[in-house]
């Protein structure tokens, strides 16, 4: 489904991932979110995106197998053949991946 200035991919009415780019003093900024489990509790704060009318939902609703480790390592994945790059795995922790 597509609305009219919108950016980010949706599922009917429910926005999935968001993406996003700034510039400011010459510096650009770039970046995705993609919501793929159903804690969603952190978005009853904010006005995501800033559209009020609509609503934001997660892969695992549509996809239940789909596990955040799977995503980056796939992400990963087609990020490196798209741009020809050897990855170098990090076992670092970062907050984001705490208890996945």
């Amino acid at each position: 489904m597509e609305f009219q200035g919108l950016t980010g991919v949706w599922n009917g009415e429910q926005k999935l991932a968001a993406i996003g780019l700034g510039a400011s003093k010459w510096v650009t900024m770039h970046g995705f979110a993609l919501n793929v489990t159903e804690d969603l509790s952190g978005f009853d704060q904010i006005v995501p995106c800033g559209i009020k009318e609509k609503s934001v939902g997660c892969l695992n609703r549509f996809a239940p197998e789909v596990t955040p480790k799977q995503v980056r390592k796939d992400l990963s994945d087609c990020f490196a053949e798209e741009f020809s790059l050897e990855m170098i795995p990090f076992e670092g922790t970062y907050a984001v991946e705490a208890g996945v």
